[in-house]
């Protein structure tokens, strides 16, 4: 018997073939989720999720759930274990009001012009279909060939991925794709200076014909450390009736 040691190694590639483009690697992925007709045909959407902070008990359950309506309804709510509802954004289509609660106090605040303009942002489904349909540059910066080998008496290859690196209009967030499925898989970006937000994709699964992230784990790299959060997904509704109220 001998010991198994992973290691990970990743091989960079900047020379992209030519037959792969930015537009290639995005087409693939709306095909790998269930193509562009079947994402615009999602009228309303619901997803309730569970929340885990990492650092804190994990008997505070945080129970997240989110509403979206074409074209641009939008709601959530948190929900801790034991204290109720702690924070809310709900958009009308005209007002967008964030509700926080502190202790026994409850703080409202609405959102308007640029502050309102960077919220709208967040709360698109699909936010690369957008970017698509604005005619985006998507551009391949990298190949990355991600190697695991065991440290043994055979030294055998493991596991083998490779990912497809793309940028989109020169923003400094890069995105990462799957090139044997298509999936996005991981999200890097740089806020406020050195901060780091890594956003890892995993556990796909179809709903009706799409096909969602399950797992997704945020990693927050800073001077003062890192902070990660999963959210496990635990159900998604689609073209489910939502009234307006539900909004307000």
């Amino acid at each position: 018997m001998f010991q198994i040691i992973f290691s990970q190694e990743i091989e960079i590639l900047t020379d992209i073939p030519k037959n792969i483009t930015g537009d290639k690697v995005i087409n693939q992925y709306f095909k790998s989720i269930g193509g562009e007709k079947n994402i615009q045909n999602v009228k309303t959407l619901e997803k309730k999720s569970i929340i885990e902070i990492e650092g804190i008990s994990k008997e505070i359950i945080i129970n997240a759930q989110v509403l979206y309506k074409q074209p641009n309804l939008y709601a959530s709510v948190l929900e801790m274990s034991n204290i109720g509802q702690i924070q809310s954004t709900k958009y009308d289509g005209q007002n967008c009001i964030i509700t926080r609660k502190n202790n026994t106090q409850t703080i409202e605040k609405k959102l308007e012009g640029k502050l309102l303009e960077e919220k709208l942002k967040e709360f698109i489904p699909f936010p690369l279909l957008e970017e698509k349909n604005n005619n985006s540059n998507f551009k391949i910066e990298a190949i990355h060939k991600i190697r695991e080998y065991p440290i043994s008496e055979k030294g055998e290859k493991i596991y083998n991925q490779e990912l497809y690196k793309v940028s989109i209009n020169e923003n400094p967030r890069k995105l990462f794709f799957d090139a044997a499925n298509g999936y996005l898989v991981k999200i890097e970006d740089k806020i406020k200076g050195k901060t780091e937000k890594i956003i890892e994709y995993k556990n796909y699964k179809k709903v009706d014909n799409i096909t969602f992230p399950f797992l997704i784990e945020e990693t927050i790299k800073s001077e003062f450390g890192e902070q990660k959060t999963i959210t496990r997904v635990t159900e998604i509704i689609i073209n489910q009736e939502l009234e307006l109220n539900q909004f307000q």
